[in-house]
């Protein structure tokens, strides 16, 4: 996992670095500068209901993570870990189904399709990983890959059709393709 401050708050500086990331950085370091309400537009924008689950959980975030710096007993430590952890990857989540799910109904183009392609595919190396996985794949986010990337082939044939354009789609239930994957099935085994 990257952060920024890898000594103070990591799990949430990561997670503030993942809506950076999404929401655009022009859009906070404006709303710093400005001090207007741009960001929380945009935050609310995207987010929409999640967005106050997202806050709430960094509150938690940093309420268990001050209780950890208290000096507690070992026991107890391992548990706020575990807590902190677990809700991290809780947020994590919700900031990236949330978004993506909900960038992707409102693409008008497919130049927008094709960006936000990218930016889900380059959003990969923000994600943190629980520490005894950290060389297994990212199930979650291997699953939702799989779910948005067939919403915006979707979304594409969509655009697509709108416009009168030709496009090659895949179909990968279709006979011929099935055809294929038993034969080659066969000669697997």
């Amino acid at each position: 996992m990257k952060s920024i401050s890898p000594n103070y708050y990591p799990l949430l500086t990561n997670l503030i670095n993942q809506i950076i990331y999404v929401l655009g950085e022009d859009i906070i370091v404006k709303g710093t500068i400005n001090c207007d309400e741009k960001f929380e537009e945009e935050f609310l924008n995207a987010f929409e209901e999640k967005g106050s689950t997202i806050i709430k959980m960094f509150d938690r975030i940093i309420e268990l993570q001050n209780k950890l710096n208290e000096g507690i007993q070992d026991f107890d430590k391992e548990i706020l870990c575990n807590e902190i952890v677990d809700l991290y990857m809780k947020t994590q989540n919700i900031i990236m189904t949330t978004y993506f799910d909900k960038i992707s109904n409102r693409l008008t183009t497919l130049e927008e399709v094709d960006f936000y392609i990218e930016k889900f595919l380059n959003y990969k190396p923000l994600l943190g990983v629980v520490e005894a996985k950290r060389y297994e794949p990212n199930d979650e986010y291997e699953q939702y890959k799989e779910k948005i990337l067939k919403k915006f082939d979707k979304k594409i044939m969509e655009l697509s059709k709108e416009r009168g354009k030709n496009t090659l789609s895949i179909i990968y239930n279709n006979r011929l393709f099935r055809f294929f994957k038993k034969i080659f099935s066969y000669f697997a085994s």
